[in-house]
C-alpha cells in the first residue's frame, strides 16, 4: 500500500513538472518542490508562475506588429502629405525631393 502511494506521489509530481514545463519554467524545480512539499503545493506554486513561453510569444508578436505598422503609417504619411513617389528599382515610398533611395540605394532623378 505504502509502495502505491508511493508512485502515485511521484507521478502526481511528474505532473507538476510537466505543467511547469509547459509554461517555460524549470521541470526539476518544480519536481523537488512538489516532492518535498507535496504535489498540491507544487500545483499551487505552478499556479501563481508567469507563463514565460506566452510572454515572449506576446512580445515577438508585439515587435513584429510594430515593425509591420511602422513601415505601414511611413507609406501613408508619404501618400497623404503627396510628398512621396515610388522608387523605380525598388518600388518602396520616397520622398519626391530624393535623389538617392533610402531602402535599396538607387541614385534616382529629383521629381519637379
Amino acid at each position: 500500500m505504502e509502495v502505491l502511494l508511493f508512485f502515485v506521489w511521484l507521478g502526481m509530481c511528474a505532473l507538476v513538472s510537466a505543467w511547469a514545463s509547459s509554461k517555460g519554467r524549470s521541470e526539476f524545480k518544480a519536481f523537488v518542490i512538489a516532492f518535498l512539499l507535496s504535489p498540491l503545493v507544487g500545483f499551487i506554486v505552478v499556479a501563481f508562475l508567469h507563463n514565460k513561453k506566452r510572454e515572449e510569444r506576446d512580445a515577438n508578436l508585439a515587435r513584429m506588429t510594430a515593425e509591420a505598422t511602422g513601415k505601414a503609417t511611413a507609406e501613408a504619411l508619404a501618400a497623404v502629405t503627396q510628398d512621396g513617389r515610388p522608387c523605380p528599382k525598388c518600388a518602396e515610398t520616397i520622398k519626391k525631393a530624393a535623389v538617392v533611395c533610402r531602402y535599396c540605394g538607387a541614385e534616382v532623378e529629383a521629381a519637379a
